[in-house]
């Protein structure tokens, strides 16, 4: 069996000396994938922990497998597949398995709209770009990304456009392989339908290394609204971003990522949101892998780097359901639940709080109040947060109220207000001269009324993004606190 130029491969003889295994066991990080053809002895299965990713490790079909070791696989989301079916993966999908996440995007400001278009294009902010005109009665190129994609040897690449239109207006995504160095030679060309772009569509470079230039190309007559387009170093079936994430998409061709790790199957499950950020991924993986308990991590990639996690009620039913499909297949109760995240992620794990009635909401420095976040954008925080128009603008597409900072501000008050607490925990870092959000931690305390809620607070100085590495640092102490007092497991 030959493999790819690209791959490292490091075999462990289960009878051979313990240096051999010290070596190999004795890694920073675990390995991209696993494959095991013998079973390990008990004592090696414990070993293994540290090393092996959920949903990266393949047993061949013929080994014996120990009680220890069933238990193993099933904790770590293995397969136990036939060797012709792991020969396949050696050979043809390694490269399903590196090691990174790469996820990113074209925004509004990256698109050039063709001269040719007879309509004016407006651009609603860093949401999206508006056209509204005739087309033509074939396909004609209406508008291109500026900014061209490297794509490596036989690297695939997995492409998401998220736009609105008529049903009069038809479209088409046109991807071009330049040659390097280049900007005359095609060495190929996809061309995908709205038919294929109902799905994710994927690229594969079988030809040589060269730079993608994309476009979409449309016919008819009537609106169209161009949003995002993501691009990704494809995973193919294995999943999104990480081995075993799972991608949800609504009608408005809204996505939602969530990563779940088994852990050791014991109370709590610990669910993280992430945080705002422009590289499309998710957050937080390392800091839960330490905790050892199961995890469900979600993610937002829309707008430039997330929007709050809110959304249609399609959008937020799925988050919801997420979230309780783990518990139940964990067999958890809401009370062994704990709710997390940091600025845009304490947000959601506030707001999400109000459906499942967690044992803990922990967050740091929150931003709750959205109207004041943006409105601070004009002399408090200068040019430091500009998405937070976005993110208003978009969340209160087409309302007509005049104080739409207030309506922002009341999305989470009124749904936090119409719950009913029990014996939920809230445990809140926040910055003392916060520019984002001022009021969110004293809010918090007049919003919170009932007789068996707990509120500990503390406050650091400093601004929304100083004293990261002191944020992080408490973040990290105050969720062992929880793991350890409340439901008592050792560190």
């Amino acid at each position: 069996m030959k493999l790819p130029y690209y791959i490292t491969w490091n075999y462990l003889d289960i009878n051979g000396d313990r240096f051999s295994t010290r070596r190999l066991l004795n890694v920073k990080k675990p390995y991209d994938v696993v494959f095991v053809d013998e079973c390990p002895s008990d004592e090696l299965v414990e070993k293994l922990w540290r090393v092996v990713r959920p949903y990266t490790l393949y047993v061949v079909n013929t080994v014996s497998i120990s009680d220890v070791f069933r238990e193993f696989i099933a904790k770590k989301k293995g397969k136990v597949a036939l060797k012709s079916d792991i020969d396949y993966i050696v050979s043809d999908e390694l490269d399903c398995f590196y090691a990174d996440s790469h996820g990113h995007k074209f925004l509004p400001s990256d698109i050039s709209i063709n001269r040719s278009f007879n309509g004016m294009p407006i651009w609603h902010g860093g949401f999206d770009v508006e056209l509204d005109g005739e087309y033509g009665n074939d396909f004609n190129q209406v508008s291109f990304w500026k900014k061209n994609i490297s794509l490596h040897d036989n690297q695939t690449m997995d492409f998401w456009l998220e736009y609105f239109k008529d049903d009069s207006v038809e479209l088409e995504l046109h991807i071009e392989l330049y040659k390097s160095g280049s900007v005359a030679t095609v060495i190929r060309e996809w061309i995908f339908t709205e038919e294929d772009m109902k799905n994710i569509v994927s690229i594969k470079n079988d030809a040589e290394e060269g730079d993608l230039f994309i476009s979409l190309f449309a016919k008819g007559s009537g609106k169209l609204e161009i949003t995002t387009l993501h691009y990704r170093q494809s995973r193919g079936y294995r999943g999104f971003f990480l081995p075993g994430g799972q991608r949800i998409v609504t009608k408005n061709r809204e996505e939602i990522f969530y990563y779940f790790n088994p852990g050791d199957m014991k109370p709590p499950l610990n669910v993280f949101f992430g945080d705002y950020r422009t590289k499309e991924g998710f957050e937080g993986e390392n800091l839960m892998d330490e905790y050892g308990s199961p995890y469900l991590l979600i993610s937002d990639q829309r707008l430039k780097g997330g929007c709050f996690f809110l959304g249609d009620k399609e959008y937020e039913e799925a988050i919801v359901d997420v979230i309780k499909k783990y518990m139940y297949e964990l067999g958890f109760s809401n009370d062994q639940i704990v709710m997390s995240g940091i600025a845009m992620g304490a947000y959601a794990a506030l707001y999400y709080s109000c459906d499942i009635k967690p044992h803990t909401v922990l967050i740091g420095k929150p931003l709750i109040n959205l109207g004041t976040v943006a409105a601070n954008e004009t002399l408090i925080r200068p040019e430091g947060f500009p998405a937070s128009l976005d993110i208003v603008n978009y969340l209160s597409w087409g309302q007509k109220n005049t104080d739409i900072v207030e309506s922002m501000n009341k999305i989470i008050w009124e749904k936090f207000d119409k719950s009913e607490w029990y014996d939920t925990s809230f445990i809140v870092l926040h910055m003392y001269e916060d520019d984002y959000d001022n009021t969110a931690y004293e809010d918090l305390i007049q919003h919170i009324d009932s007789e068996n809620v707990r509120l500990y607070g503390i406050g650091l100085h400093g601004r929304h993004n100083d004293d990261n590495a002191g944020i992080k640092k408490w973040f990290n102490q105050q969720y062992q606190n929880v793991l350890v007092e409340d439901f008592g497991r050792l560190y």
